[in-house]
């Protein structure tokens, strides 16, 4: 009996268990478009600390992602809203958005902004630091006032920080921003 790719794929990933730190482009992630959501796809690795995901990324939810020791998940990509990365199942303490900042994407990424920062915050309610470019700072502060007046903002959010491209970081509490 032959093993198909997703099998074969799945069993010899496991063989990374000291992995630390994962990079994921677009065309290594649609191979997992066609996985038979009967086979086990599950990726274990118990020692990763950071998740990158660079680009466009469909089927997520096709593939168990068991990260455990997961501290930080970066997602880079230019802001479609509707496409919005999310990774099912993870959990990591800081969250880090990247958008493609070239001068032609800013005003799309302004745009949907509002929206991906909200998904970001309510879908990775256990994490505890959010990251974004300074850009985006008014959009961040509003969000985030509106999650807490709707009694909506998850609890372990403690910081938020902004950065730019000279890699200065502002890092800011949750709680000098809005009243829990």
């Amino acid at each position: 009996m032959q093993t198909s790719f997703e099998e074969g794929f799945f069993s010899e990933i496991g063989r990374f268990d000291q992995l630390q730190t994962l990079t994921l482009l677009p065309g290594m992630w649609e191979a997992f478009i066609a996985i038979d959501r009967d086979l086990a796809n599950r990726i274990y690795l118990p020692m990763l600390q950071e998740l990158v995901l660079v680009g466009f990324f469909t089927n997520l939810d096709a593939v168990k992602l068991d990260l455990p020791s997961l501290r930080r998940l970066v997602v880079e990509w230019r802001a479609v809203p509707s496409h919005i990365v999310v990774v099912p199942m993870v959990q990591p303490s800081e969250v880090h958005w990247v958008p493609d900042d070239k001068p032609y994407f800013r005003k799309d990424i302004l745009r949907v902004a509002d929206t991906v920062i909200r998904s970001f915050l309510l879908h990775y309610a256990n994490s505890d630091c959010f990251s974004v470019p300074s850009f985006l700072k008014d959009n961040v502060l509003q969000v985030l006032k509106v999650l807490s007046t709707d009694g909506v903002l998850p609890p372990k959010w403690r910081a938020v920080s902004f950065h730019d491209t000279s890699g200065s970081i502002e890092r800011t509490r949750i709680d000098n921003i809005v009243r829990r």
